[in-house]
């Protein structure tokens, strides 16, 4: 669901359209900011506005 690149770059995390709103990337982001801070100060994490549908 999420991948680390450089440590602490989190770069894609992402959710089925079906199991959206279940809080799965909380729990998601959560595990991985932990796996961050376990060996940095800070984490660098890429955005992008969720999917639209035309």
């Amino acid at each position: 669901m999420g991948i680390l690149v450089d440590g602490n770059h989190i770069t894609r995390v992402f959710v089925k359209d079906d199991r959206r709103g279940e809080g799965l990337g909380c729990i998601a982001m959560g595990i991985l900011e932990k796996r961050v801070f376990e060996g940095h100060p800070c984490a660098k994490v890429d955005s992008s506005l969720p999917e639209t549908r035309f």
